[in-house]
C-alpha cells in the first residue's frame, strides 16, 4: 500500500505505511528494503534520508545473504544517495549479476547514473 500512496504523490501516507510495515515486520526484507528505496529515490528532498537508508538496504540485503537483486540494487541506491558512488557502482553491479534477464536493463540505467555521479529520483515503488 505504500508504494501505491508514494505513485500517488502522498508522500505523508506513504512513510506512515512504511513505519507500520517494520513495526509489524522490523526483520522483513521487503518491508525493510520498501522504506530504504522509498529514503533514498524520493523526489521530495524533505523525504529523503540516505543515512537511513543505507541501513535499512543493508539490512534488507543481510537478511537475505545479498543474493537478492532487487536489495542489492536498493543499497546502490542508498549509497548514490550519499554520495558514496564508488560503493554505488560496486553493489550496482553486483545487481546486474544477480538481475533477471528482464531486469538487467534498468540495472544497467542506474549504474549509467552513478557513473555520472546522479542519484535515482522516482516517486515509484522499486
Amino acid at each position: 500500500r505504500a508504494n501505491t500512496w508514494l505513485g500517488m504523490g502522498k508522500y505523508q501516507k506513504a512513510r506512515e505505511d512504511f513505519n507500520k510495515a517494520l513495526d509489524i515486520a522490523p526483520e522483513n526484507p521487503e518491508a525493510l528494503n520498501g522504506k530504504a528505496w522509498f529514503l533514498a529515490t524520493c523526489s521530495r528532498d524533505d523525504y529523503r534520508d540516505g543515512g537511513a537508508a543505507v541501513e535499512l538496504a543493508t539490512r534488507a540485503c543481510d537478511v537475505s545473504g545479498m543474493r537478492n537483486w532487487s536489495y542489492v540494487d536498493t543499497l546502490a541506491a542508498a549509497l548514490a544517495e550519499t554520495g558514496d558512488f564508488d560503493k554505488a557502482i560496486e553493489h550496482q553491479e553486483q545487481a546486474i549479476e544477480l538481475a533477471p534477464a528482464d531486469k538487467k536493463e534498468i540495472c544497467k540505467d542506474r549504474l549509467a547514473s552513478y557513473q555520472k555521479k546522479q542519484p535515482i529520483r522516482t516517486d515509484k515503488g522499486q
